[in-house]
C-alpha cells in the first residue's frame, strides 16, 4: 500500500498531465485510504486529462456508491459496462446490490452469468442478492456454481447435499468449512470470513472479522457501509466505532 501511493505520487510529481497516474491515485484513495471523496476528484481528473484507461469510469462509479449518490452511480457503472463489457462483468450489478437495488441487481446478474458463466464472483454477487430476497434454492444453486468454479465440482456437489439436507443454512455453514480449509493454506482476508460469518447471522463473528479486515487494511472494506449483508450489525457498537475509525484515517 505504502509502496503503491509512493509510486503514484512519483509518477504526478514527473506528469502531473497523466490521466493513468490520476486514475492510480484515484484506486489508492478508494482501495486502501477508504476516502471516496479523494476518489472521486482524482477520476474526474484522469476523466479530464483523457485518460485511456475505461477503469477510471469504474472507479468513479465506486466513488459514488460509497458517497450514497445513487443515480450518478448507476448511470456511471452502465458507461463502464458499455465500454469494457467482459472485464468485469458484474460490475452494474454489484452497484445495484450495494445501492440496495435488489430485484435490479438479480436482473442484471442473471443476464451476466449466462453471458459469461465462468465469473466466478457474478455468481456469488447473484448468489448475495437472492439471500437478501430469501430465495433459498435459488441461493444454493449460485453458490454450487460459484464453488465448482473455485474449488471443484465435487465441492460444488458438497453444496448441493448440503443444502438437501439442511437448507440454506447448511450452504453458508460448509461454504465456512472450505473457507476455513483455504486459509490453513494459504492467505485468506479476514473480509471473506466477515461476508461468510453475516451469511449465518452470527454478530459476534462478523464484527471481529470486520475489526480483523480493518486491522489488515483490506480494500473491500471501502464498500463496508454499502454492504447490505451487514445491515444486521449496523445498531452494534462495536460497528458504530469502527466506521467511526475507518472515516479519520490520516490520508496524505
Amino acid at each position: 500500500m505504502t509502496k503503491m501511493e509512493s509510486a503514484v505520487r512519483k509518477a504526478i510529481e514527473l506528469d502531473d498531465s497523466s490521466g493513468e497516474a490520476h486514475n492510480s491515485l484515484s484506486a489508492w484513495y478508494f482501495f486502501f485510504a477508504w476516502d471516496p471523496q479523494r476518489a472521486l476528484a482524482e477520476a474526474d481528473r484522469a476523466l479530464a486529462l483523457n485518460s485511456p484507461s475505461t477503469q477510471t469510469h469504474f472507479l468513479r462509479a465506486h466513488a459514488l456508491v460509497a458517497l450514497h449518490r445513487s443515480d450518478e452511480a448507476i448511470q456511471q457503472e452502465k458507461r463502464f459496462v458499455e465500454l469494457d463489457p467482459f472485464v468485469f462483468p458484474w460490475a452494474l450489478g454489484l452497484a445495484y446490490l450495494n445501492l440496495g437495488q435488489i430485484d435490479n441487481a438479480i436482473a442484471e446478474l442473471r443476464v451476466r452469468t449466462q453471458v459469461q458463466p465462468n465469473d466466478f464472483f457474478s455468481h456469488y454477487a447473484l448468489a448475495e442478492a437472492y439471500w437478501l430476497k430469501g430465495m433459498w434454492p435459488d441461493f444454493a444453486q449460485q453458490i454450487e456454481k460459484e464453488i465448482a468454479l473455485t474449488e471443484s465440482p465435487e465441492k460444488a456437489a458438497e453444496i448441493r447435499q448440503a443444502y438437501e439436507r439442511g437448507g440454506y443454512k447448511a450452504v453458508s455453514q460448509k461454504r465456512l468449512e472450505f473457507l476455513e480449509a483455504r486459509s490453513r493454506k494459504m492467505y485468506t482476508s479476514p473480509i471473506d470470513f466477515a461476508y461468510q460469518y453475516a451469511f449465518l447471522n452470527d454478530k459476534e463473528q462478523t464484527l471481529k472479522s470486520l475489526e480483523d479486515s480493518f486491522r489488515d487494511r483490506c480494500p473491500a472494506m471501502a464498500f463496508l457501509e454499502n454492504e447490505p449483508l451487514f445491515n444486521f450489525v449496523h445498531d452494534e457498537p462495536r460497528y458504530k466505532a469502527l466506521v467511526k475509525k475507518m472515516r479519520i484515517l490520516p490520508t496524505s
